[in-house]
């Protein structure tokens, strides 16, 4: 992907692919020399990786492109930036930091694993949306990743025993479905107050 000495990089990042310039190197157009610790880059990466992760499936950060598609490299020593974005994000996400070399030049594979609960950076959720970071409410990122699997909230266990359901309501609805006369109804009329419960809507529980 990134096999050319320069280029533009649109199109290249997408939902999970965003190329870094190492923060913190340019001076107008001179780039100094990498150093193996890089403060203003860990806390940009640290950021952008968080951002990563907490998007559907992940993520990677290559580290040491220009906007303009240069390689520039990076000299950061990756077990030093590991554990500083491990740090600088409350020690909630790790990611995993490979050294990669292309046209001779030495880049930065950061690998993000998605998040089983959005992780904030300096108190603000952000995920990926194409290839941008975009803010998000740490409210509705759980809601979107239910959706993503299936979770239905109706089908979780309510906690409350079938026994706590009075029998007066319970033969309250099978009158309402067998005076309605329909098939499915008269079906679910003469089923058990578990299932009855279940089919519902309500999920009781079933163990005492």
């Amino acid at each position: 992907m990134l096999d050319r000495a320069s280029g533009p990089v649109h199109g290249l990042e997408s939902l999970h692919v965003d190329l870094e310039e190492e923060a913190g190197r340019r001076q107008g157009r001179s780039i100094l020399p990498g150093t193996p610790e890089n403060a203003t880059a860990a806390r940009v990466l640290a950021a952008e990786a968080t951002c990563m992760a907490n998007t559907p499936g992940g993520g990677a950060l290559i580290v040491g492109v220009a906007d303009d598609g240069t390689l520039i490299g990076t000299e950061l020593d990756e077990q030093w930036l590991r554990r500083r974005i491990h740090d600088l994000t409350d020690r909630r996400l790790t990611v995993d930091v490979t050294p990669v070399t292309c046209r001779g030049v030495r880049l930065l594979l950061v690998r993000s694993p998605e998040a089983v609960h959005p992780i904030p950076f300096e108190h603000e959720y952000h995920h990926r949306v194409g290839d941008s970071c975009v803010e998000v409410d740490a409210t509705r990122w759980e809601d979107l990743r239910r959706r993503r699997n299936g979770w239905d909230w109706s089908a979780q266990d309510s906690g409350v025993p079938v026994t706590a359901a009075r029998s007066t309501a319970l033969q309250r609805a099978r009158d309402v479905l067998l005076a309605a006369g329909e098939e499915k109804g008269l079906d679910l009329a003469t089923a058990t107050d578990g299932d009855l419960l279940r089919r519902l809507g309500w999920s009781p529980r079933t163990a005492p």
